[in-house]
């Protein structure tokens, strides 16, 4: 009897795309399937450093251009998997896995969206035309060609999403897609909050800040920095995790000098660690089209840890966060004033920080983990008539 194949299409394995596909490819593993993961490398050479372990990749040079569309068959002939799975509806993903799938008659065919990538940029209606209808067409997954594609969407089988304003336009499941319980586990040995903390060689007794990943500017680095230039929070310290040439890592560093902590990229697996030395993950999504459809996924690993979040009231942030029983401090959109205060309470009072924290832990166990995540995708397959062998 052959074990099922899946085969998932990322768009740009480079980048951090693969952070959404990545614990749904551990959960169809964990239910049995054989995965492989296929995808373009655009802005990079090499996999996206985090997650370049545990699955076999398969991947094409390319770029953003438009011409890229003529390599996704080429793409597509590299997916062996029974079952096709695209992540973003996107003409790098989501066009060569309907090649794959025969447009979903020869193979079944799975959509996942995380984000609204339909939302056409500009604050008049004149910008609106020049920014998407003038300029960018050298750019492959701009708006006006995500607009030509999205009619295909309804040849996917099943569509799962990552937020309740993604499941207004598409329908389908929400995946919170969540990290493994078993690795992000604030009570293994080896996340003693001191011993990672030297391990990073991280100040000891200073209350601890982190940012990790792709500083976006609808993430709010800026407003963090602004924040911790305050008196009030003097004393704390952030950690970056990232590269320290991006621009805004630049910033943070020359703003908040020795209080600011430098770490370069990670894999997946020794974040668990370095959540462990922190003491407050702060999410500060901007409020705007495109964040009103994210759900960040530093926020389930700091909450999968038992985190301290403050985290803005954006997208699903608040019914996950802000909910009763309280799982982090909800601040409004851009308020440092709030978020100062958020900041102080916690470091203050700890029982309280860590009862919203151990919340946390609950929910996601629950919601967002890799056992929950496996479970969804059961019933998804079962939906399907999907069995996992043949």
């Amino acid at each position: 009897m052959r074990v099922k194949k899946i085969s998932l299409f990322v768009h740009d394995l480079a980048a951090n795309p693969i952070g959404r596909a990545y614990p749904i490819a551990k959960a169809l593993k964990k239910i049995g399937f054989e995965v492989e993961i296929i995808g373009f490398l655009i802005t990079g050479d090499k996999i996206y450093s985090p997650y370049n372990d545990t699955f076999n990749y398969l991947t094409l040079r390319a770029d953003s251009r438009p011409r890229t569309i003529f390599k996704a068959a080429d793409l597509a002939r590299k997916a062996s998997g029974d079952i096709i799975y695209a992540f973003k509806p996107l003409w790098t993903s989501y066009w060569p896995a309907l090649l794959a799938s025969g447009f979903g008659r020869k193979k079944p065919l799975l959509l996942d969206i995380e984000d609204n990538e339909l939302i056409l940029q500009g604050n008049s209606a004149a910008d609106l035309i020049y920014k998407n209808f003038i300029r960018g067409w050298n750019f492959i997954i701009s708006p006006k060609y995500n607009w030509i594609l999205h009619p295909l969407t309804r040849l996917a089988a099943h569509k799962t999403v990552s937020t309740t304003a993604l499941q207004r336009i598409y329908g389908g499941e929400i995946i919170l897609h969540g990290p493994d319980s078993s690795l992000f586990d604030p009570t293994r040995s080896n996340c003693d909050k001191s011993a990672c903390r030297r391990k990073f060689n991280l100040p000891q007794s200073s209350p601890l800040l982190l940012f990790a990943g792709t500083p976006y500017p609808h993430k709010g680095l800026d407003s963090l920095v602004r924040a911790l230039t305050q008196p009030q929070l003097s004393s704390f310290h952030l950690v970056l995790c990232g590269n320290a040439k991006w621009e805004e890592y630049v910033y943070a560093l020359n703003a908040l000098g020795q209080r600011c902590h430098m770490i370069d990229f990670l894999p997946n697996s020794s974040m668990p660690e370095l959540l462990a030395a922190v003491d407050i993950v702060p999410v500060l999504q901007r409020q705007g089209k495109f964040s009103s459809a994210q759900l960040p996924v530093k926020m389930l690993d700091a909450m999968a840890m038992g985190k301290a979040i403050i985290a803005t009231a954006v997208s699903d942030m608040p019914s996950i966060i802000g909910a009763n029983p309280a799982r982090g401090w909800i601040i409004p959109s851009l308020d440092e004033k709030a978020f100062i205060t958020a900041a102080l309470e916690i470091i203050n009072n700890p029982d309280e920080a860590r009862g919203r924290g151990d919340n946390a832990r609950r929910y996601f166990l629950d919601n967002a983990s890799l056992s929950a995540n496996t479970d969804k995708m059961r019933g998804i397959m079962n939906k399907l008539n999907i069995n996992i062998s043949s």
